[in-house]
């Protein structure tokens, strides 16, 4: 077996790619096998760490290569005594491959959580080497099943400030040493697998060298979600994941795009994102408005709530025109959730679509409906992104014969000439 999967290409060349968490298969309840597989593109398989020396490894063992699902897996059922290729959330996805299951799949590193390490493991020669060959490793060991890594580094900068998680390791330098990074990483794996970097959708935030990095990479991953939450940033209402600009939003999927593009990136590398799950304000009026806190509603993480469960019981479902987002409102809480909907996604596949972007990049699988549903929004982008029926433009109608010159018109005979009179004739008429 090939130690890099076949890649997919979708009918419109667009790519869709969908993080599944390692954790879901806990009390989300979201298995490997609750994908619509035969419908959707990629996968990036969130996440594994990443340490000071450049170990790459599992975050949780468990979830990742243990676990037998027994019950809640991919046909044919494991049972406690499965083979191990077919434990955990990497075996449940080997299992589809060896069922020829056509998809794309990414190892993703890092994440919100665990970029902490990255300023050192990219920093000296040794850790780079270290990062790239545990990468190797692991797709060694679960060979045929990636075509893709993905460094989800929060944020990776020049400047040495910290702009993710706090604690976060930064130095100046730090995006130079990424870059002689994926140098290397590209020389380890070769041209077989696609390498993507995640980064910030805050133009402010962009403080590397772009025009140097891009031609390193296949894919840039602009995370525009997460724009606004009442927990933090203005103090007014707004939305997180809104396609066009607005007076009371600071940030835009637009804005983001023309940002990255506008130092070099080729559009076709750029992704931009969809969020299955909501931002929120507490004690507002409306959209736009003052706001004091985050939404007190929640699925699993405060404030957030996943899309399936959106509006709420008591909320209505509304539509800016404006910022091209959707949001629910309810009056009796003066809640706002902000979230993408049917009408959203499709505007971003049509964006998507438009401008000449690689794709869409989706936070996270667990929280969108069943594929049968109505409001499931992977249908939304099956329909209108990587399967949408493109009207072929009419063949151009072959030129005309060109209309032959009109022949000049044939000059009169001239009048016979009269006959000689007679001779001897009294006739004057022909004197």
């Amino acid at each position: 077996m090939s130690l890099a999967a076949p890649f997919y290409v979708s009918p419109t060349g667009k790519r869709a790619i969908y993080y599944h968490t390692s954790w879901s298969c806990y009390d989300r309840n979201y298995q490997v096998k609750d994908l619509p597989i035969d419908k959707i593109t990629d996968i990036a398989y969130a996440f594994f760490n990443v340490a000071s020396d450049g170990t790459v490894a599992s975050g949780d063992v468990w979830a990742d290569f243990q676990n037998p699902l027994v019950g809640k897996g991919v046909p044919p059922e494991n049972s406690w005594n499965s083979p191990a290729d077919h434990l955990g959330n990497l075996g449940q996805f080997m299992k589809l491959r060896k069922a020829g299951k056509k998809f794309n799949m990414a190892l993703s590193i890092g994440g919100w959580s665990w970029s902490g390490k990255f300023s050192d493991a990219v920093s000296t020669v040794e850790s780079r080497d270290k990062m790239a060959q545990c990468i190797l490793n692991t797709f060694k060991a679960w060979p045929g099943l990636f075509n893709g890594v993905s460094i989800d580094w929060e944020y990776c900068s020049d400047d040495g400030v910290n702009y993710g998680l706090e604690g976060n390791l930064a130095r100046k330098g730090d995006a130079v040493n990424l870059m002689q990074f994926v140098k290397r990483l590209r020389k380890v794996l070769g041209d077989k697998f696609k390498i993507g970097v995640c980064v910030s959708a805050d133009p402010a935030k962009i403080k590397l060298p772009v025009q140097k990095l891009h031609p390193l990479v296949d894919e840039i991953h602009v995370m525009t979600y997460d724009f606004m939450d009442g927990a933090w940033g203005l103090k007014t209402s707004g939305h997180h994941t809104n396609l066009r600009p607005a007076p009371y939003c600071p940030f835009s999927v637009t804005q983001a795009v023309e940002a990255w593009s506008s130092k070099g990136v080729p559009k076709e590398k750029l992704f931009i994102g969809v969020a299955f799950y909501s931002r929120g304000f507490a004690a507002t009026t409306g959209i736009g408005q003052a706001c004091n806190g985050a939404s007190p509603d929640k699925s699993w993480d405060n404030g957030s709530v996943d899309y399936k469960s959106l509006p709420l019981p008591g909320a209505v479902e509304k539509w800016d025109a404006v910022a091209q987002a959707s949001y629910s409102y309810d009056a009796k809480k003066r809640v706002i959730n902000s979230y993408d909907c049917p009408r959203s996604v499709a505007a971003k596949c049509k964006y998507v679509l438009d401008e000449g972007l690689g794709g869409i990049l989706v936070w996270e699988s667990s929280g969108d409906h069943a594929w049968g549903h109505p409001r499931c929004l992977m249908k939304v982008i099956h329909d209108n992104l990587t399967h949408a029926s493109i009207p072929k433009p009419a063949p151009t109608p072959p030129k005309p014969a060109p209309t032959p010159p009109t022949p000049a018109p044939t000059p009169p005979k001239p009048a016979p000439s009269p006959p000689k009179p007679a001779p001897g004739c009294p006739c004057t008429c022909h004197v």
